[in-house]
């Protein structure tokens, strides 16, 4: 498993504010060529608005950095149908999401990157992501050349862990607010502002609310960037659970539901 910096740094691309600030600081700050990879999950109808996204970050660097749009790549497109199963990748997932809430992302991108021989594929798992969770007592803080980052130990107590061993985690110790204010003193956080979360964009093509990337912007300081409506949704959903939650307690008690 190498250790040292690539020339370029491999990213997987989103579109999101985590991994396009990682975008843009590699590009801009540590001056690193930037290779990103885009997989297209068929079950999510954002993908269009990703792929928007994309285009008006690339279109902002070209206007405003022109000398470092060349570093950044054309996007390399998979299909995550064409990932092929994995067996022992996928048991490794479904232990560990046994355990805990781990999204299912992380199984076809671990067999991604272990099908296209990939060992220092960049994820922006950031410090409030659920999967920090497992993977915070696990990692160990590597320079990278003056280029930081976090990788799973060589050596971690779980082997269930190594669904991670083909990653690196350059914004591991980093929160959404982090990203703002590195991005604002930098001077690309107009740029930031134009990436995308939303998984079920509204008719309006707006960010819906309360999909999980909607409800975690808004839990993690950002909700600004989520329309009032939306906004407004997210908060009448808590506020009902939060009402039906002694209800059932008290159904379950009274050996009425589960």
């Amino acid at each position: 498993m190498p250790d040292a910096p690539t020339a370029a740094a491999s990213l997987l691309w989103t579109a999101g504010w985590d991994s396009t600030f990682r975008l843009l600081e590699a590009l801009l700050v540590r001056r690193r060529v930037v290779q990103p990879y885009y997989l297209i999950d068929p079950e999510r109808p954002s993908t269009p608005e990703e792929l928007h996204a994309m285009q008006r970050v690339r279109s902002a660097v070209t206007a405003r950095f022109p000398g470092a749009a060349g570093s950044l790549h054309e996007t390399r497109i998979w299909n995550g149908v064409d990932i092929r199963p994995d067996a022992e990748i996928t048991a490794r997932y479904l232990r560990l999401k046994s355990r805990s809430h781990l999204g299912g992302q992380y199984d076809w991108l671990a067999r991604f990157a272990d099908q296209q021989g990939l060992w220092d594929l960049e994820l922006a798992i950031h410090r409030d992501d659920r999967a920090a969770a497992f993977l915070a007592p696990h990692v160990v803080l590597c320079d990278g050349g003056g280029d930081p980052y976090y990788k799973l130990r060589a050596d971690p107590p779980d082997a269930d862990l190594r669904l991670f061993e083909r990653f690196r985690f350059p914004v591991f110790d980093k929160t959404k607010r982090d990203m703002q204010r590195i991005a604002a003193a930098e001077g690309f956080g107009d740029v930031l502002e134009l990436t995308w979360f939303c998984h079920l964009p509204t008719s309006q093509g707006l960010p819906c609310g309360t999909c999980n990337p909607c409800r975690y912007t808004i839990e993690e300081g950002l909700g600004r960037r989520i329309p009032f409506k939306g906004r407004l949704r997210f908060h009448r959903r808590r506020l009902v659970k939060q009402f039906k939650r002694p209800f059932r307690a008290a159904a379950r008690l009274a050996g009425l539901g589960r």
